[in-house]
């Protein structure tokens, strides 16, 4: 897919606070308060402050550690050069949504009544 457009304001997504994930077979979904959320399709990578990236393509194998978010708000948000998401939250965990599919959607990203596909 494209990505999200280079033009996306993303700075609403900052400080928003992690209220809810959903995990599922093949997806998970990170939802904010204030009615944004993230549906997640795609790969991604995940890191803990000092430790190595680990690459998610099965979520609910990594449910336990990607709950670490939960109650955290996110202290950085930016595009990344493929279009994908990079949201670096309070508590230093960062988490990177790929955009790595020509044919498939990685993410889909709600944000004050707008939606994204990437």
């Amino acid at each position: 897919m494209n990505g999200l457009p280079p033009e996306v304001d993303l700075s609403p997504l900052q400080g928003r606070e992690v209220i809810q994930l959903c995990f599922g077979l093949h997806d998970f979904e990170i939802r904010f308060d204030k009615d944004a959320r993230i549906m997640v399709e795609g790969d991604s990578i995940f890191r803990r402050s000092g430790t190595r990236p680990k690459r998610i393509r099965k979520y609910w194998r990594f449910a336990s550690e990607l709950s670490v978010v939960l109650g955290y708000t996110v202290s950085t948000v930016s595009r990344r050069d493929d279009g994908g998401l990079l949201l670096q939250f309070s508590n230093r965990i960062e988490l990177q949504l790929l955009n790595d599919s020509e044919n498939y959607e990685s993410f889909h990203l709600y944000l004050n009544g707008r939606s994204y596909v990437a």
